[in-house]
């Protein structure tokens, strides 16, 4: 009934196999299809939700959406090293591993460990050079960061607030 529904939507049009739940849905069924999951190769989007899920919510994420793969299969001689059934697992969602995930470099985006305010000029390149057809607008938050100190707002009217009251804030 389901795969039936599935067929009926898509050929409706109301149901995107460019959206992340059908990319997710194909790669569960590329998962179990595979003989290995060693050789499974996952969608750009897979890699890129997983890999700002991570980003933005840490590992946590990544386990509960993985549950069980194939963690000690090896170690308990139920597997041999590189070799692993999707049968025997027992998954959420495909997810890349941790290797695949560290090593992902998503188009338009750079990953740096701090930034300094200024002008992200290598942001922008990054961009132009991954979306080369779209055209950008350049915007700036027009805060004046001054270390130890309250934010100045350039843009508003409005006072900027005191350092009291951020420390208080903080607390």
């Amino acid at each position: 009934m389901t795969i039936e529904r599935l067929r009926r939507l898509v050929a409706e049009g109301k149901f995107s196999t460019s959206s992340l739940s059908y990319k997710l849905f194909d790669d569960t069924l590329k998962w179990y299809d595979c003989s290995n999951t060693s050789s499974m190769r996952y969608s750009e989007e897979t890699k890129e939700f997983f890999w700002t899920g991570k980003r933005l919510l840490g590992g946590q994420f990544i386990r509960d959406m993985r549950e069980f793969t194939h963690e000690g299969r090896v170690n308990e001689h139920h597997s041999d090293l590189g070799y692993y059934d999707p049968e025997e697992s027992d998954i959420n969602l495909p997810v890349p591993s941790d290797f695949q995930l560290r090593e992902y470099q998503p188009k338009g985006i750079l990953v740096k460990d701090s930034v300094d305010p200024g002008i992200l000029t290598d942001n922008i390149c990054a961009y132009g050079n991954a979306m080369k057809d779209c055209s950008f607008t350049v915007m700036f938050d027009g805060k004046k960061i001054i270390p130890q100190s309250a934010d100045v707002y350039l843009l508003d009217q409005r006072d900027p607030p005191k350092l009291c009251d951020i420390k208080k804030h903080q607390d």
